[in-house]
């Protein structure tokens, strides 16, 4: 794999391996994954720094900052109010279970955090689980977050100006 204190170019990643050994490195694993350092290109400002991990895309956290905020990363204007997770979720969940009664269902919401959907919404005698999310678009128009469709029938994302409904099946329209 590495020769002992050698450089070594990975072409297939194009980043170069540096490895500086120690005596014990030899023989002890865990000492040698603390020397290796990988010689990375950050994608935001271009400048040359070193990491522990390989898969590193920026040299700083103002850097990765100021990177998602050019590509309309996660830029959830919903953040403004000042909410903590927990209760902009819950802020969420009442305004599904809302727009849901608007449309006709009869909306049941979880006692417990921790069971395996937000809602039970009731309608012509069908009963459909109901996971919500806090939603939004970035600027490139795609739906985040994105979602496994395996613990619900109707998954409900909360973006700021409206709700978007998507159903097992389907890839997405408003609930009729």
């Amino acid at each position: 794999m590495f020769s002992r204190g050698g450089d070594r170019q990975t072409p297939r990643l194009g980043v170069k391996i540096i490895y500086k050994p120690t005596p014990q490195s030899a023989h002890n694993f865990e000492i040698m994954s603390k020397n290796l350092r990988f010689n990375l290109v950050c994608k935001n400002c271009g400048k040359d720094f070193l990491s522990n991990q390989g898969k590193t895309r920026y040299c700083s956290v103002s850097c990765r900052s100021e990177a998602q905020r050019k590509d309309g990363w996660r830029t959830n204007p919903l953040r403004q109010y000042g909410l903590s997770c927990g209760k902009m979720g819950a802020y969420q969940e009442l305004r599904v279970c809302m727009d849901l009664m608007l449309k006709g269902y009869e909306v049941f919401r979880a006692v417990s955090p921790s069971c395996s959907c937000d809602l039970i919404a009731l309608k012509n005698g069908k009963c459909s689980r109901v996971e919500v999310k806090t939603g939004y678009i970035n600027k490139a128009g795609e739906l985040y977050p994105k979602t496994s469709m395996e613990n619900c029938d109707i998954f409900a994302s909360a973006t700021p100006d409206r709700i978007i409904y998507l159903f097992k099946g389907s890839d997405g329209k408003e609930v009729p």
